[in-house]
């Protein structure tokens, strides 16, 4: 049974996470600014690196499904048209595998730097734990990088030839790049709960915590769903649209996790603004017990006559 999605459908889905993330940015540049009054840290500088490569992303993608090539309602196997039109489509596809993954790493870069800021001094133990995540993901991106551009020969990619294309190359560049992916965003996620334990924090506090870290459980769901839609050799057939929304649902979903820790602040400012609210009420209430009279004056005023 063949998966569908329109380009429609994909283009929706894209705009609408992109434009979540994009909003969450600008909270963050209001929190940045407004609250903190300082400038940007490192992790605000990946976040919107990650942002602007994620909206190229988007864009791409757009610009293909508007030039009525109607790549997205087809299968890999079943896509044709002219030979110009679809060398070109490969080519900007072949960009938005590369810029996918730049997104995705960047991402990385923004909560990595985020542990370092919040984790970092806690013990010796965790410092180095976070020096070897980083390294393992810095070496991740450069082999799926150098997988991406190298690892078939040059031009071959957007061949209309098909004796230059090795599918089972293809399949495993693929596998390494997912597993790259996977495997990173499974310490990513799982080592702040195990910092958050190890913390002096009130419960509530680290139920709070856990569960802004827990959500990218979330985005590893998502990175499982895309590997047995699109990469499995088992997988059922799907439309490009299918595949491309996967990744980029997935890509996405983990700009807008990342930004969500270091929004946290706006629960400690809305608390204090509802503490103060109530502080305020509670004293008005209180001067108006000890100034009844006065109340009565203005309530129902006294008449000559």
């Amino acid at each position: 049974m063949l998966i569908k999605l329109s380009g429609a459908g994909l283009i929706a889905i894209e705009w609408t996470l992109i434009g979540i993330a994009f909003m969450l940015g600008l909270a963050r540049l209001d929190l940045r600014f407004h609250h903190h009054q300082s400038g940007f840290f490192l992790r605000d500088i990946f976040y919107f690196s990650a942002l602007t490569v994620g909206l190229v992303n988007t864009s791409l993608d757009t610009a293909l499904w508007t030039s009525g090539i109607e790549l997205y309602e087809e299968t890999n196997d079943t896509w044709a048209g002219p030979e110009d039109v679809m060398v070109r489509a490969l080519k900007v596809v072949f960009v938005s595998y590369l810029t996918f993954y730049l997104q995705l790493y960047l991402t990385k870069a923004t909560l990595l730097t985020l542990y370092f800021e919040i984790f970092g001094q806690r013990s010796r133990k965790t410092l180095i734990s976070l020096y070897a995540l980083t390294g393992f993901c810095i070496s991740g991106f450069i082999i799926t990088i150098f997988l991406l551009l190298f690892g078939d020969p040059f031009g071959s990619t957007w061949s209309m030839d098909a004796s230059q294309r090795d599918e089972d190359r293809q399949f495993k560049k693929d596998v390494v790049a997912w597993a790259f992916h996977f495997v990173t965003d499974l310490g990513i996620f799982i080592l702040p709960i195990v910092c958050i334990s190890r913390l002096q924090m009130s419960r509530a506090q680290k139920i709070s915590a856990g569960l802004t870290f827990g959500l990218g459980f979330i985005n590893i769901s998502i990175t499982i769903i895309r590997w047995f839609i699109v990469h499995s050799p088992v997988s059922p057939p799907s439309t490009y649209a299918v595949d491309q929304a996967l990744f980029m649902t997935d890509a996405h979903t983990c700009l807008i996790i990342s930004i969500l820790p270091s929004l946290r602040l706006y629960l400690r400012i809305f608390r204090a603004e509802k503490t103060t609210s109530r502080a305020k009420g509670t004293e008005s209430r209180s001067h108006a017990r000890k100034e009844p009279s006065t109340y009565q004056e203005t309530s129902h005023p006294h008449t000559n006559g």
